[in-house]
């Protein structure tokens, strides 16, 4: 049975976009009120997705078209592959809904984890950003120095290595 969840929890989290068969199911769409605009208006202040452009939805959680622009920019994905991408993010975050529900988001050594990974996306994207806007790598590297230094000067930075131990 473990053997079999741990299976599943790879194929879900390293094998996202799989090819096999299987058809997106098509639902009616919701009903529309006669005042589309105080409905817009709600989702706005939500920051729900608009209903059209939604692809699936789990609770508050949305994968919407948007999403998959930056999943599939070249459009290279069958119907079948989108299908199976879908429902894997479908089942992505009933997973984290179970966990959430959990609690397991509290304990310490998940909440580091999630910082860990926060920080690494954040720095790789800094680096990213900086190489876009510079001449060269050496200056990308100048850059990123200067502003290091210039956000040193603005935050209050205190280190105590000698309380470790």
């Amino acid at each position: 049975m473990y053997r079999r969840l741990y299976r599943l929890l790879l194929v879900l989290l390293l094998l996202p976009v799989v090819s096999c068969g299987g058809a997106v199911e098509k639902k009616k769409p919701a009903p529309r009120t006669t005042n589309p605009a105080p409905a817009k208006a709600a989702i706005a202040e939500k920051n729900v997705p608009a209903p059209e452009e939604v692809v699936a939805r789990v609770g508050d959680r949305y994968l919407t078209v948007e999403d998959f622009e930056t999943i599939d920019p070249k459009h290279s994905l069958t119907s079948e592959q989108i299908a199976e991408y879908v429902r894997n993010w479908v089942d992505r975050q009933l997973m984290t809904a179970v966990a959430e529900e959990m609690g397991l988001e509290r304990k310490r050594e998940v909440r580091r984890e999630i910082e860990a990974a926060r920080e690494r996306i954040l720095i790789r994207e800094l680096g990213h950003a900086l190489a876009e806007s510079a001449e060269s790598e050496t200056a990308a590297r100048r850059a990123l120095f200067d502003r290091v230094e210039e956000m040193r000067a603005r935050k209050r930075v205190e280190t105590y290595p000698w309380r470790v131990r």
